[in-house]
């Protein structure tokens, strides 16, 4: 089963020093843009441990959110990667939430695939990394 680290590995990508991300933030390592300046530079190791945290983060925020029980590791794995992308904001608002908290899989995992543009334009990168969670979300 695929796990939240490796969903985000594959579709986030490591770069250990500092760019600004397409909403202009900087960022670095797995997406980790906290406290991040122009010109840092990190080692794996600060941008695995960045993850991590990053993820336990995310994780958090999907569990503060969730009512219905019975929530699947993969389902779990698959809104953490949502979450973190997007962040704890628009998932505690989205109809996504909703759907999941009346457990409509289907539902939940049609909502996923709805979150694929950037700056109101579609993004196919986006488009296939909803796919990839909607997919693990259902698996």
């Amino acid at each position: 089963m695929t796990s939240a680290v490796e969903l985000v590995k594959k579709w986030e990508g490591c770069r250990l020093k500092s760019y600004r991300d397409s909403g202009g933030k900087n960022t670095i390592g797995y997406g980790h843009t906290s406290g991040v300046t122009d010109g840092l530079e990190w080692t794996q190791a600060q941008a695995d441990d960045a993850l991590a945290q990053d993820l336990k983060i995310a994780e958090a925020a999907v569990l503060k959110h969730i009512t219905v029980l019975g929530l699947k590791p993969n389902q779990l794995a698959a809104l953490t990667s949502f979450v973190f992308n997007l962040g704890e904001t628009q998932f505690r608002t989205s109809t996504l939430l909703k759907e999941v908290n009346q457990g409509n899989d289907i539902g939940a995992a049609l909502q996923i695939i709805k979150w694929h543009n950037d700056n109101g334009k579609p993004v196919k990168g986006l488009l296939r990394r909803r796919l990839d969670e909607a997919s693990l979300y259902l698996s």
